[in-house]
């Protein structure tokens, strides 16, 4: 049988701040991290890609999270799907 991995999905943020996005934190169900999530400096662009385990009739999903350096909050995005389609969705939140 091919690979145990299936479906790849990437996603990317650009900080829009002029604060270091550091403190990263990724998690999955269903699948693995194959490139973590680095701090994103202000006006770059960081990513993070993760992949589905193959052969299986369940979804995959995964949160990334980063604070913002200097400020009590914390950008979190979020990706849940099954096949090569799915949903993104983020948010700035207070730090808690």
């Amino acid at each position: 049988m091919g690979s145990s991995l299936g479906v790849t999905v990437r996603i990317e943020v650009k900080n829009n701040t002029n604060c270091l996005l550091t403190n990263q934190e990724a998690s999955v169900k269903n699948g693995v991290i194959i490139i973590s999530p680095k701090p994103i400096p202000a006006g770059e662009m960081g990513s993070v890609e993760g992949r589905k385990y193959a052969h299986t009739a369940t979804g995959s999903f995964g949160v990334v999270s980063w604070d913002v350096e200097s400020k009590d909050r914390k950008v979190v995005t979020m990706r849940a799907g099954v096949s090569s389609t799915g949903s993104v969705g983020g948010s700035v939140f207070p730090e808690q």
